[in-house]
């Protein structure tokens, strides 16, 4: 063997260890002293990748299903699980935090839950099913490891601006896309022939919630910090106002639209009161004439169904010839009651199923799911988890409400901001929350315990830094 080859080979082999001793050093430190450097990564993911791919493989699926759990599942714990040992050994006290009983309430019930589903010899697939509260517990989770982590003026300020600028790229490409190159193709108004030849910015509800925060920041910096903000970050924020508002109006989502309205409502009745009628009139004027033309683009084919009028915009809660006595939908909410009466305490569990119906077909209920979801969350908690789960969902909304209702006036204009850019999130979500699935989708619900996250974030780096100031 030639010695020169032997010498390349050791010495490639020495700098490939050098390498790995680095970077596990780095990690080390990191996840010890710069915890969020590991969480960010994580969340600008949850940003950049849509879960509606249209047919193909989302990034947050089981892949082969060797680890059971998709792997952001597993990144999760594990940062977690770091932060509380980072915490323990570096003696850091934990952030108080009203919503963390309701948080650890529902952690339990799901685990009550999966552990009746194996005493009933159910399979790991039904017990801990994506379609319990597995998600609910994860979206906790999150919003928990962020309080632990972000918990620095700098780091703050990193997850701030970072989320900013990803947020604004991707509307700038859902944008470009749909000006261009036809929009989503993820796009089931088009392929499922809903509303043929529609086109749309982003047909995942969490784009347009990642627009929504983004935009209710910006807006309230310009409006309450004005003064602070220099030429290029004004520029910045009215960019990143307009594009918010373009990726949700031609998103062409029902749940999307109101959500808009009632940030829009949110932020004039924050607005300070001599600029409160000068915002809402350009305001009302934009979203109306925006609506105005979308409504006969979104809804053209809900004529034949609905008649005319407004009735358009409810055509699918309707029945007539095409569906009968009664709609799909309200068929779907009919049974999903009947199957949370039939068990009103702690509701079907992850693998509960409401009475099947032929007439769903499979493009509306079909596959490992079919049965086992509705389309409002609300009556999908009390189908999974009955009154239990119920009250502790009204109770972790509640607890979220009354911090910022308690926290609000505390708190200078910069951390305000990102209290409300939780709030206008929260707020945001309450349609789909209302009329969508979102507790059965991974990002979803990550989203929301990113939206939960930042008031209790922002307040806690506002404490801290007065008192090092003080």
């Amino acid at each position: 063997m030639d010695i020169y080859s032997v010498a390349l080979a050791t010495g490639l082999a020495l700098l490939a260890t050098a390498a790995s001793a680095v970077m596990g050093t780095v990690v080390v430190w990191a996840a010890f002293f710069r915890t969020y450097l590991l969480v960010l990564p994580l969340l600008l993911l949850l940003f950049l990748f849509t879960q509606n791919t249209g047919g193909l493989v989302p990034i947050y699926s089981r892949g082969v299903g060797t680890l059971f759990f998709p792997w952001f599942f597993w990144a999760l714990w594990i940062l977690a699980g770091i932060a509380v040992l980072r915490d323990k050994l570096l003696r850091v006290p934990v952030v108080p935090c009203n919503m963390r009983p309701w948080i650890a309430g529902f952690l339990l019930l799901f685990l009550a839950q999966s552990a009746v589903g194996f005493a009933l010899s159910l399979p790991a697939k039904e017990s801990l099913s994506g379609f319990g509260l597995i998600h609910i517990a994860n979206m906790g989770l999150l919003t928990l490891l962020l309080l632990r982590t972000v918990d620095t003026e700098k780091a703050l300020d990193l997850l701030i601006w970072a989320g900013l600028i990803v947020i604004a790229a991707r509307d700038l490409f859902g944008v470009g896309r749909y000006l261009f190159f036809g929009g989503d193709p993820a796009n089931p108004y088009d392929y499922a022939q809903y509303v043929p030849g529609a086109k749309l910015t982003f047909f995942d509800i969490n784009d347009s919630l990642l627009a929504c925060i983004g935009g209710a920041y910006c807006g309230f910096r310009l409006l309450h910090d004005h003064g602070s903000l220099s030429t290029a970050q004004k520029w910045f924020f009215a960019g990143v106002i307009v594009l918010a508002a373009a990726t949700i109006l031609f998103s062409l989502r029902r749940t999307a639209w109101g959500g808009l309205m009632l940030v829009s409502a949110l932020t004039v009745l924050l607005a300070p009161k001599r600029k409160r009628l000068a915002l809402a009139i350009p305001m009302v004027g934009v979203i109306a004439a925006g609506l105005g033309v979308l409504f006969f683009q979104r809804f053209a084919v809900a004529w034949q169904h609905a008649q005319i009028g407004w009735n358009a915009l409810y055509y699918d809660m309707v029945g007539g010839a095409h569906y009968g006595q009664a709609s799909l939908r309200a068929l779907e909410l009919q049974l999903g009651w009947e199957a949370y009466v039939d068990s009103p305490i702690f509701g079907q569990g992850p693998w509960g199923r409401f009475a099947a119906y032929s007439g769903f077909g499979e493009t509306w209920h079909g596959g490992e799911g079919a049965y086992g979801f509705v389309h409002s969350g609300v009556i999908h908690i009390l189908f999974k988890s009955g009154l239990v789960g119920f009250a502790l969902l009204c109770g972790l909304v509640c607890s979220f409400f009354s911090f910022l209702k308690r926290t609000y006036p505390l708190l200078e204009p910069r951390y305000r901001a990102v209290l409300v850019m939780g709030a206008a999130g929260m707020v945001f979500m309450v349609p789909d929350i209302l009329f969508g699935t979102p507790f059965i989708q991974m990002r979803t619900t990550q989203l929301i315990g990113f939206c939960f996250a930042l008031p209790y974030v922002a307040y806690n780096v506002a404490r801290r830094s007065d008192k090092k100031a003080s």
